[in-house]
């Protein structure tokens, strides 16, 4: 996707006096001159920025399933985990989900799915008790291994008994 950037008018006119040679000192050019050279120049395409936002992507496809307990082993890696969902909770601004393979102790062990955005993907509850495959990079987050879920085709649920 194009972005563009706004550009303020005085900096449009001084890059087309320049450019058509016109000196801003001297006198005016003709006003034809300048909006026939202003016109296709109000906006121009941003040819890139510091600045910028991240892009929604898509899930890459993962080659291997793999258990939690697998995971934890495979911090930085791109995979499909597939578990029962035992425990689930929110952030405080129950915006955010957690879904949990094991029941949730503070500091303890197991695996977590962190649902970013419950409007996109269903809130936690809908989950529990449900086997799920969830697909992206393993990260470590409090020393617990979890997979973040920006897009609802990074969670499937999947029929009775895993399969």
């Amino acid at each position: 996707m194009k972005q563009y950037t706004m550009v303020p008018v005085a900096l449009v006119m001084a890059a087309v006096a320049f450019g058509l040679g016109l000196s801003l000192r001297g006198p005016a050019p003709a006003t034809s001159q300048v909006q026939a050279a202003m016109a296709p120049a109000a906006v121009v395409e941003d040819q890139g920025s510091d600045r910028e936002e991240p892009a929604k992507k898509a899930p890459a496809p993962a080659t291997k399933v793999v258990s939690p307990d697998e995971a934890a082993k495979m911090i930085g890696q791109h995979v499909t985990v597939r578990f029962r969902v035992v425990a689930v909770g929110s952030t405080r601004n129950k915006k955010g989900a957690f879904l949990n393979d094991r029941p949730y102790k503070r500091g303890g062990q197991g695996f977590t799915a962190f649902i970013k955005d419950v409007e996109e993907c269903g809130r936690g509850s809908s989950y529990i008790g449900k086997v799920v495959e969830v697909t992206g990079d393993v990260i470590s987050y409090n020393g617990k291994p979890e997979i973040v879920i920006e897009d609802k085709a990074q969670i499937k649920v999947l029929k009775e008994g895993g399969r």
